[in-house]
């Protein structure tokens, strides 16, 4: 499957049954500080180009950052949350359910993100819904960039870098 190929297949799919709310996130993910260690992380680790997905993915602001900074392609952004700031036509924007884009036909991402919604699915508790998300990285993607807990552990991936932002409890992590 190519890129065209998976946003057709992700625009097929059915809205979110339950969205959820926009006050949901912890901490905002626009601080600069927390844009700017992202793109640390990825620049420390020659990931400054290819093609990349962020899960709950916002306002896009993390993926919008990324493209200004990088050379990339193939940029997707899944939320379920509906954003009228969604207008960029270079980064796909999906309001979808993710269990439901992680089912589709694989398609393989070089770095797939993930940041402020994973605390209340792992690493503490055990999850399928993080189960699957773990599952669907090591077979779809080469890294995952979220942030947690410094030094936060992820079972069967290894944490390659962390990087602290300044003015935030939250490290941002590199597995493969």
């Amino acid at each position: 499957m190519n890129y065209i190929e998976l946003c057709t297949n992700i625009s097929n799919l059915p809205e979110p049954s339950v969205l959820m709310t926009e006050n949901y996130n912890e901490f905002d993910t626009s601080s600069q500080y927390f844009l700017d260690s992202i793109k640390t992380i990825l620049e420390n680790n020659n990931l400054h180009n290819g093609s990349y997905v962020d899960f709950f993915c916002g306002k896009g602001e993390v993926l919008k950052k990324i493209k200004s900074s990088f050379t990339s392609t193939e940029m997707l952004g899944i939320n379920t949350i509906a954003y009228d700031t969604w207008s960029d036509d270079t980064i796909k924007f999906y309001n979808k359910d993710v269990s439901q884009v992680l089912k589709l036909e694989p398609y393989k991402f070089d770095v797939t993100m993930m940041f402020n919604i994973h605390e209340s699915i792992w690493p503490s508790r055990p999850s399928v819904p993080k189960d699957n998300f773990i599952s669907w990285c090591k077979s779809n993607t080469k890294f995952l960039v979220t942030n947690g807990k410094p030094k936060t552990k992820i079972s069967n991936m290894e944490l390659v870098d962390s990087v602290s932002p300044r003015k935030q409890k939250y490290n941002i992590n590199l597995y493969k």
